[in-house]
């Protein structure tokens, strides 16, 4: 496979350009631009970290496929962290592939799987956009009843979280037998609380995000309204994942492999 074939495959059949903030790193980030290189084996992975850098080098990956970005920012200085992630690339060299928040609104990215996982049905979707970028992607579901339900409360809605992204806790807001009509997805747009009010003016009565503050924990509270914070890295490997499979499809002759680690995060327990 030549890489002009797989930055096609991303960009204009998964739709990742249409979606790019021109504010961020999209696309090659590391490596030099052949559009004839040829790639054999290709590693997804949520973050460029030592350990997948190490992963990368002991299994002779020459293209990395990742959803966060190498560098975050400019770099004005080299510190030991990042020379030691440099070093680890200079033994195989591979290309560096970034999908940054476009992956969060492409065809089978973040939003498409998070839809799929708890059974919703579109509503809306839109574009929240200026001319310098994409400040968000809202969702708009509505809850799709199975066999055993009747109606659909937070609760329901909170059970398939856990069940179907295997998890064992979640933060919300709310009452847990509200009933749920229209639950909105949506990413980081520049005033979340003007946006949460937009929303609900709209019919909207649940929002899932990845993160939540304080004030906005007081206006649902306040409006009647759920939020519930979805645990971020959990659901991005989730759609790496689904991507691997996509990719392994399109591309039959290619090795895809996948870089997992457990959560960042974890729970310390009160021992009772």
């Amino acid at each position: 496979m030549q890489f002009c074939q797989i930055e096609r495959f991303l960009e204009d059949i998964i739709g990742l350009r249409r979606f790019k903030n021109n504010k961020e790193i999209f696309g090659l980030e590391f490596g030099k631009n052949y559009p004839y290189r040829q790639i054999n084996k290709i590693m997804l992975t949520v973050d460029i970290s030592l350990e997948s850098l190490h992963f990368s080098v002991m299994n002779k990956i020459n293209m990395i496929i990742t959803h966060h970005s190498f560098l975050k920012n400019p770099v004005s200085q080299f510190d030991n962290l990042l020379t030691n992630k440099l070093i680890l690339l200079t033994k195989n060299l591979p290309l560096i592939y970034t999908l940054n928040s476009s992956f969060i609104y492409s065809k089978d990215g973040i939003f498409d799987t998070l839809i799929d996982l708890l059974y919703l049905e579109m509503v809306k979707t839109d574009l929240l956009q200026t001319e310098e970028k994409i400040e968000s992607l809202f969702k708009i579901t509505k809850p799709k009843l199975l066999m055993n339900e009747s109606t659909f409360t937070l609760r329901t809605l909170l059970n398939r979280i856990l069940n179907n992204l295997n998890i064992n806790f979640i933060e919300y807001v709310g009452n847990l037998d509200r009933s749920i009509k229209k639950i909105c997805l949506f990413a980081e747009p520049k005033n979340k609380i003007e946006f949460l009010k937009k929303k609900v003016n709209y019919g909207c009565d649940c929002f899932i995000s990845f993160d939540f503050n304080h004030s906005e924990h007081i206006l649902a509270d306040d409006l009647g309204i759920c939020l519930i914070k979805i645990p971020h890295y959990r659901v991005d490997l989730i759609t790496m994942k689904k991507l691997k499979n996509i990719l392994s499809l399109e591309f039959p002759n290619e090795e895809f492999s996948i870089f997992e680690r457990s959560e960042y995060f974890k729970i310390f327990e009160k021992n009772l």
